[in-house]
C-alpha cells in the first residue's frame, strides 16, 4: 500500500489510536492498576508505530517521546516526531477520554519547499482515540463556527499556574479543565474553547494553525 506522506500521518495516529483502545478495553477487564495500563499502552503504541514506519519509511529518522534517541535525526533531512500516548494517566483512568496520539513529520525545507537547516512540519495528525476522531494536516477538518459569549479557557486539569488564572479573571473566562496536551490544543481547533494557555511546550505532532484555520488565542508563559 503506497501512502503519502500526509496518509501516512493521518493512519499512524488513528491505527495506532484504535489499538490503544483495543488494549485499554483488555487491561480494564484484566483488573489493570494504572501504572501497568500506562506501560502497556506506550509500549503497544512505540511498537506498532515502528513496524509501520520500518515498513512505509525505513530510510527516515524518528524521534519519539517513549524510545531512545538516535542521533541520526540530528543530521537527517527527514524526521517522524511522535508522541505514541499523550496523556498515559489519563489513558490508565479508563473512565477518561482526554488522551491523545501525536503524529508529525519534520522536513529539512521550509515553508516554500526551498532547502533549510531549520526545516519545517510538513505534515501532522493528532488522533483523540476514545472520540473516534482523527485530525491532520490530511484531511483538514471543518473551521467552526465563531463562539458568542465569555471566553472559554482550557488548563491543565490537575493545575491551573498563577498565569492561567489572571488570564482567566481578566478575561471572565468559563474554565474547562483537560489532561493531555492534544486533548486540549484538539479542544481550540474543534472550538469547544477559544483559549489555551500554555507554556513554551509544544505537544509533538500538533501543527494546529494549518488544520483548521481557525482564529483562537493563545497565552504563552516560560517556563
Amino acid at each position: 500500500m503506497k501512502l503519502t506522506d500526509g496518509e501516512l500521518a493521518h493512519f499512524l495516529a488513528e491505527e495506532t489510536g484504535k489499538r490503544l483502545m483495543a488494549v485499554r478495553e483488555r487491561l480494564y477487564n484484566d483488573g489493570a492498576s494504572t501504572w501497568y495500563a500506562k506501560d502497556v499502552g506506550d509500549a503497544a503504541a512505540q511498537r506498532f508505530i515502528d513496524e509501520t514506519l520500518a515498513e512505509h519509511r525505513p530510510n527516515d529518522a524518528v524521534l519519539s517521546e517513549e524510545a531512545a534517541d538516535d542521533s541520526d535525526r540530528l543530521t537527517a533531512d527527514r524526521v517522524w516526531i511522535i508522541d505514541p500516548l499523550d496523556g498515559t494517566q489519563e489513558y490508565s483512568e479508563f473512565d477518561r477520554a482526554d488522551w491523545a496520539v501525536h503524529i508529525a513529520l519534520w522536513e529539512r525545507k521550509d515553508a516554500d519547499g526551498k532547502p533549510s537547516d531549520e526545516g519545517s512540519i510538513t505534515q501532522a495528525a493528532v488522533a483523540l482515540p476514545a472520540y473516534n476522531m482523527t485530525l491532520s494536516t490530511h484531511q483538514l477538518p471543518k473551521t467552526p463556527e465563531r463562539h458568542e459569549g465569555k471566553p472559554r479557557l482550557v488548563v491543565s486539569r490537575n493545575r491551573a499556574t498563577r498565569e492561567a488564572v489572571i488570564v482567566a479573571e481578566a478575561l471572565d473566562c468559563d474554565v474547562a479543565r483537560l489532561g493531555s496536551a492534544g486533548a486540549k490544543t484538539m479542544a481550540v481547533v474543534l472550538g469547544e474553547v477559544d483559549i489555551r494557555s500554555r507554556r513554551w511546550h509544544v505537544p509533538m505532532g500538533l501543527r494546529s494553525p494549518n488544520c483548521s484555520g481557525r482564529s483562537s488565542r493563545t497565552i504563552h508563559q516560560p517556563y
